[in-house]
């Protein structure tokens, strides 16, 4: 898709996808256990279904105001030094989501889904989480031209609430506490550098995306050069796919790719395919398009 996707205006949420993050930042996938070397699907990241309200932002900096002597107004502004953190409220209740929060497991025992829970020894796993919006270009040369706009927190931890409201006449809603902490790269693999960004760590990013974005993981065995896209790509283009391999680019090609190239074979399961084998245990992960 060409279109100039710096100015866009968004529209309402299409989704809140998921993922677990190691101790890198890495991608593992939408489990708590990476996929295997060579495992060509992979571990994509997962749609948390029901979203009704997603308040993440940057806490506000105290303000403080002080009149002078005339009279007039004088404001403080102080910098905040809270990390960001909100209560994302759901229209559904995940339980297998809710366990991956608190690296517990959910009991598959007959017809039900049992989940314990133990505030005093729960684990947090380390979460990313992926919110995604339509938006429209607002670029001359494209304008109505339709794009897509996310947020992505690298590293965050969740505490599901269950249900926070029983009303005959309520919608039902379901909570979590988040408490967003700084990351080093992008879950795909790009690290951050003081040159480039500024500083080495954050706590999110936002950014638009010529379509629906997902990011996907896969882990190397010096033999697989083939791997499975979890949803088929919806342009198969050097604008609507990015791939790292232990946080080094690849770079898209047509046609039969070289060393550190890539390109993408379409079939009823897309492929993405290198033109050499990831080593062993090598984190490859790519965030894609589709549709």
């Amino acid at each position: 898709m060409t279109v100039d996707v710096a100015k866009a205006v968004g529209n309402y949420a299409e989704g809140l996808y998921y993922g677990v993050v190691d101790s890198s930042g890495y991608l593992v996938g939408s489990t708590a256990t990476a996929p295997v070397g060579g495992v060509v699907t992979g571990s994509a990241m997962a749609q948390l279904m029901g979203l009704q309200d997603f308040p993440f932002t940057a806490n506000d900096p105290d303000m403080p105001s002080q009149r002078g002597d005339a009279g007039a107004l004088a404001r403080f502004i102080n910098r905040s030094t809270e990390l960001p953190g909100a209560t994302l409220t759901m229209g559904a209740f995940d339980y297998t989501f809710a366990a991956l929060c608190q690296a517990l497991e959910v009991d598959d025992s007959g017809g039900g889904e049992f989940l314990s829970g133990n505030p005093y020894t729960v684990t947090y796993a380390d979460l990313c989480l992926l919110m995604v919006a339509q938006a429209k270009s607002l670029e001359t040369a494209s304008s109505g031209s339709g794009l897509w706009e996310a947020r992505m927190i690298h590293k965050v931890n969740m505490f599901p609430k269950l249900r926070t409201t029983f009303n005959d006449n309520a919608l039902p809603s379901y909570e979590y506490n988040m408490v967003a902490n700084y990351a080093s790269r992008l879950p795909w693999g790009r690290a951050f550098t003081s040159g480039g960004d500024g500083d080495t760590s954050f706590v999110y990013t936002d950014f638009t995306w010529p379509y629906r974005p997902i990011v996907q993981r896969w882990t190397g065995d010096n033999t697989e050069t083939d791997f499975e896209l979890a949803q088929n790509i919806a342009e198969d283009s050097a604008t609507n796919i990015i791939v790292y391999v232990d946080g080094v680019a690849q770079t898209w090609v047509t046609g039969a790719p070289g060393a550190g190239e890539f390109g993408i074979t379409e079939a009823a399961t897309d492929l993405l395919v290198l033109g050499t084998p990831p080593g062993t245990s090598a984190v490859l992960a790519a965030l894609y398009g589709w549709s």
